[in-house]
């Protein structure tokens, strides 16, 4: 119910259905309340019951409303073009606590057995990171103006895990010389069902559990979310035909960051890590449209072209840019005077194009090139990139496709090495057999080592040897897995094995109906296509 006048002239099947407020003349600011209430689950909201949590006594709530999803439970102009503050008063069940993308603007109520929470963002920002969580939730302080959430089964290793988020945060004030702008950095570890590694909600970012595996090796997960406070969430993309805008530019910021902090052999070789990656998803990717740096999304939903394209194809036009305009830090001289520019503000492709060229006149681009065309990127960055650890892993890799691992020991690799190892196996025409994989274990204990990053590729290798007494573990790992980067590759396996005569339809159908049900929905579709004989042509 609106007050004054409203109709809902048309509803579409992906993006919803239209509110129409029709507004007196002449009124230069006019007050729209709109009373509703949404559907009992909404797709932007999740519902964790106790027994799915770490404390098994109270239920857990979190929001995820990229890209298009704050609309299913609230109306706003959910567009990534409109950005304003908000603010936001959540009632809970006592004992029970609420964390927010802003900031708490005034004590708790107490409303009997009922407690209310009181948040404000007094920054703009696109309705996709507002965010809201409830559970039995606690928060840890890990410096001036960082802190972490999380369960309190969970708060002292998360803690542990991330104490250095301030390094990273004045990393980036430092790289761009942009001040944090947001006030506190927190971080709300969520469980290993979150159907994303982060998401960057200003005040509020998200995080998968399963990064939190002990030895801050996935640390680079947070590096990549709080690059997002200056490139995605103080500058926006104004529509998701640009999300690079938002992802290109954080993965080279977030690289910068590894760079400053770990390292420039660690910028390089993350930069071919997620090239690599960039290989193995595009054979995946059967609508050309969705290859594109700049896909046309006309009626889409945006997580239908969702992959990781925007962020390593983008991530590579930033690269090119910087050998283009002599280095790093010429490059990020104008990405200051780019953020300083545009902050609190959305653009278009357009937009960057016209102010990168005003800075740089003499450097030519050809940017249409660069958008439109499907497939790889149009510039290889690898011959650009250091190779002083990729060498390493190259030389293993060559020991184990050529002697089998005749004498291969345990190298105790960081795991993003171990990662470009295993991706290299995996995309060998040739498949390792069952017993080289086996001694392949005996030496690194990929299984145990309890780090999905890497557990999820060492299934995939075992269903690529078509060695079907991975299935138990195959079924637990889904079961406790639910980030789409994740489920989506294990799926197409399956699905290759399908086509190939091996193992049983039913028997894979009935895997996903048992694990389906824990993940987000935009997953289900695509998950069950994997399966389906088209898809494993």
């Amino acid at each position: 119910r609106v007050h004054g006048k409203w109709d809902t002239p048309h509803t579409h099947t992906a993006l919803g259905t239209c509110l129409r407020v029709h507004l007196p003349e002449f009124s230069s600011e006019i007050q729209i309340t709109v009373e509703y209430k949404t559907e009992s689950n909404p797709d932007g909201l999740h519902w964790f019951t106790p027994k799915r949590t770490l404390g098994k006594v109270h239920p857990l709530l979190f929001s995820q409303f990229q890209a298009i999803l704050a609309r299913t439970c609230l109306p706003c102009q959910d567009t990534p073009a409109v950005k304003a503050p908000y603010e936001i008063s959540v009632t809970v069940p006592a004992p029970l606590k609420v964390a927010c993308s802003g900031l708490e603007s005034r004590p708790v109520d107490v409303l009997g057995s009922s407690l209310q929470y009181h948040f404000k963002q007094p920054l703009p920002i696109p309705s996709y990171l507002i965010a809201v969580c409830a559970g039995d939730l606690q928060r840890q302080q890990v410096s001036e103006r960082c802190f972490v959430w999380a369960e309190p089964q969970m708060i002292e290793k998360a803690a542990h895990e991330f104490n250095e988020m301030e390094t990273f945060v004045a990393s980036a004030e430092k790289l761009t010389g942009v001040p944090y702008q947001w006030g506190t950095y927190e971080v709300m570890v969520l469980t290993p069902m979150f159907s994303y590694g982060g998401m960057e909600n200003p005040n509020l970012t998200t995080v998968n559990g399963s990064i939190v595996v002990g030895d801050r090796s996935l640390v680079d997960v947070v590096a990549h979310e709080i690059a997002h406070s200056w490139t995605g969430n103080l500058v926006t993309n104004r529509s998701w035909q640009d999300f690079w805008l938002n992802e290109g530019f954080t993965m080279y910021l977030e690289r910068c960051i590894i760079g400053d902090v770990f390292g420039e052999d660690m910028r390089h070789f993350s930069a071919r890590l997620g090239y690599g990656e960039l290989l193995i998803e595009l054979e995946d990717i059967e609508d050309v449209e969705f290859q594109k740096l700049r896909p046309r999304l006309p009626g889409i939903d945006p997580d239908d072209a969702f992959s990781v394209v925007p962020y390593e194809k983008g991530f590579t036009l930033l690269y090119f840019l910087e050998q283009q305009v002599g280095g790093m830090d010429v490059l990020l001289k104008w990405m200051h005077a780019y953020l300083t520019h545009f902050q609190r503000k959305s653009l278009a492709a357009q937009d960057m194009i016209a102010h990168f060229e005003a800075h740089f006149p003499l450097v030519k681009v050809d940017w249409p090139q660069w958008f439109e065309t499907p497939g790889l990127p149009v510039w290889d960055p690898r011959p650009h990139l250091n190779d002083k650890l990729a060498q390493e892993v190259a030389a293993t890799v060559a020991l184990w496709l050529e002697r089998d691992g005749e004498g291969a020991k345990d190298p105790k690799w960081h795991p993003l090495l171990m990662a470009n190892f295993l991706d290299e196996l995996l995309t060998h025409p040739t498949p390792l057999t069952a017993p080289v994989l086996a001694r392949i274990e005996r030496v690194y204990h990929i299984e145990e080592c309890g780090n999905a990053y890497l557990v999820a590729r060492w299934l995939q290798l075992r269903l690529k040897a078509k060695d079907l007494e991975v299935m138990p573990q195959v079924e637990a790992f889904l079961l406790h897995n639910g980030r789409g980067k994740y489920l989506q590759p294990i799926f197409k396996r399956l699905g290759e094995l399908l086509a190939e005569g091996c193992g049983a339809r039913d028997d894979f159908e009935a895997l996903y109906h048992r694990t389906a049900p824990y993940y987000a929905t935009y997953l289900h579709k695509k998950l069950w296509e994997s399966l389906q004989p088209t898809a494993s042509k």
